[in-house]
């Protein structure tokens, strides 16, 4: 008879994610920079328009105008009129009105305009800044970022353009931007900068696969930096990519050693529980599985990681021959409180601690239960695929999911559907096209004259056309995350036809060996006895859940292998 048991007490503590979507860059129909101002033009530029000292912003990313960048150009020209008008509504806090001024002076045809285009490109953007508008305000930073150091306002736009990293995390482009700042850091970036541009240089060469670079920049961000943290956990995983298992370990301890500082609250307390995880993942992958389990046990009830932890415990416990513990686990997994979750890869190391110990019949049972819920839910992912062939596709399967999933499709592959776009990238790329509309729906408040004029109108158009690439990258996240779904489920399942052959051709062995010393019959079980540690209490199962014992589970059996 198998009895399931419960051990509660205390957990030791440890003591110690490509390819970027690039920007359709191309603003056709209205060329706002190429070929209207020369290196002889920039020289000629008044000297109270050169590029005057970075905006600054503080840890909660507000940010302040330079009182000398309002101050007006003081020529007489028709289009240097418009650009001091422009000048004087953006101190006034008129930023619609500045935006449309600054779109006059960057369409005028006038000659003249050429030496002052680059400033009014470079104040446009600020004040769309101003109004919330990061999206559009990225359509006009972007031009000068493409312009490279040869726009007197390149260095100038740097900081703006790490400010948007913070407002627009979403944006898959927006790392590459700021990669063409490169060039000028360390020197000619403002000290104050330099940590948040040496992390987001380390961060999109990381993304790139520039594994040696994004270590050199990770090191460039000072421990008393809000990045120093967050670069900690980079050097970990950039060292975990180069298959460099001691460095990583060692750039975990030093995250987990800050015991959530060097970062917001709530951002330090994530980095401390990613950092748990992945140093017992390293640990486990060379082999040190008590290590792998102390670090597992250490990540708390209530962390997203923990269920993530407990399932991977089950392995290191399989590996350290404590499979009743390794089966508790698996147990906790199949509370009610955690239906929603995928782990198809539960139930197959399941059926291999039971194969492990002759228990043929469990095994058998346990593919069963795994086929009963797996092979339809392959079906439907199948013909998922089958009926929905572009990215645009799966974000409209995105969009719909609550609504469709709920009467079209089995509740399972809602569950999975749910767990699967849980994913931290998707949510951004969500978030990014949540802003995109956001602000789609921003410019229609503006006044009317700016709303229906040439400049409202080129704005819309840019942001109708970022909203539709925003929507297809994250209908590309969608789709590749429901491939490697069903690519999973196909493996799953081969190889749990591959145990069941296994589990034919071993039973058909025991039972020859059994006729052969004349003691054919199942060897009956043998039921163990809980010894609990001096600081736990035990009880048995009784067919109820309780949150505090998830995880504390023992499952008792013993073997039946002769």
């Amino acid at each position: 008879m198998c009895v399931v048991e419960l051990t509660s007490g205390g957990t030791s503590m440890f003591d110690d994610s490509k390819s970027m979507m690039r920007r359709m860059s191309a603003l056709a129909g209205v060329a706002l920079m190429t070929g209207f101002y020369s290196n002889a033009a920039a020289q000629e530029q008044p000297a109270a328009a050169e590029p005057a000292a970075a905006e600054s912003w503080g840890d909660d990313g507000g940010f302040e105008f330079d009182t000398q960048e309002a101050q007006p150009l003081g020529e007489a020209t028709p289009v240097a009129r418009m650009m001091d008008e422009g000048l004087k509504r953006l101190a006034r806090e008129d930023f619609a009105g500045a935006a449309a001024s600054f779109w006059s002076v960057l369409q005028d045809p006038d000659i003249s305009a050429d030496a002052i285009r680059p400033r009014a490109q470079f104040e446009m953007g600020k004040a769309l800044m101003k109004l919330k508008m990061y999206e559009g305000a990225t359509v006009f930073f972007e031009e000068i970022v493409r312009s490279g150091p040869v726009h007197p306002y390149f260095e100038a736009t740097a900081p703006w353009m790490m400010l948007l990293s913070r407002r627009v995390p979403g944006d898959p482009a927006m790392l590459s931007r700021i990669s063409a700042f490169g060039s000028l850091f360390p020197d000619r970036i403002d000290a104050k900068y330099r940590d948040e541009m040496a992390f987001l240089l380390g961060q999109n060469a990381f993304n790139q696969g520039e594994l040696e670079s994004a270590l050199s920049y990770f090191a460039l961000v000072s421990p008393d930096s809000i990045f120093w943290a967050r670069s900690l956990y980079y050097k970990g995983i950039t060292f975990v990519r180069q298959y460099d298992a001691q460095p990583a370990v060692d750039a975990f301890k030093a995250l987990l050693a800050l015991d959530g500082k060097g970062a917001e609250a709530e951002e330090g307390k994530r980095l401390n529980e990613m950092a748990m995880l992945a140093m017992a993942r390293t640990f486990y992958s060379t082999g040190e599985f008590e290590k792998s389990l102390r670090l597992f046990e250490g990540i708390p009830l209530g962390s997203s990681t923990w269920l993530d932890a407990l399932f991977e415990s089950s392995w290191a416990h399989f590996q350290l021959a404590q499979s009743n513990r390794a089966l508790g686990n698996l147990h906790s997994l199949n509370s009610p409180f955690f239906s929603a979750q995928y782990y198809p890869e539960a139930p197959i190391l399941q059926a291999v601690i039971l194969f492990e110990s002759c228990r043929y019949t469990g095994v058998r049972k346990t593919l069963d239960l795994f086929d009963d819920v797996y092979a339809p839910l392959l079906q439907q992912l199948e013909a998922l695929a089958t009926e929905r062939t572009s990215d645009l596709d799966y974000f409209g399967f995105y969009e719909a999911s609550e609504s469709k999933l709920a009467t079209d499709f089995d509740p399972r592959l809602q569950q999975i559907t749910r767990a699967a776009l849980s994913d931290r990238s998707v949510r951004e790329a969500e978030a990014f096209v949540r802003q995109v509309e956001s602000e789609r729906a921003a410019l229609s408040k503006l006044p009317a004259e700016v709303v229906a004029g040439p400049f409202g109108q080129y704005l819309a158009g840019k942001l109708d056309g970022e909203l539709g690439l925003a929507q297809t990258n994250l209908g590309g996240l969608v789709r590749r995350r429901m491939e490697r779904i069903t690519g999973e489920l196909r493996t799953k399942r081969r190889e749990a036809e591959a145990i069941r052959v296994e589990v034919d051709l071993s039973e058909a062995s025991l039972l020859k060996a059994q006729k052969a010393m004349g003691a054919v019959g199942e060897v009956p079980d043998v039921v163990s006895e809980t010894r609990p540690a001096w600081y736990q209490m035990a009880w048995p199962f009784e067919k109820e859940y309780w949150r505090d014992e998830l995880g504390h589970y023992s499952y008792h059996i013993a073997s039946k292998c002769r």
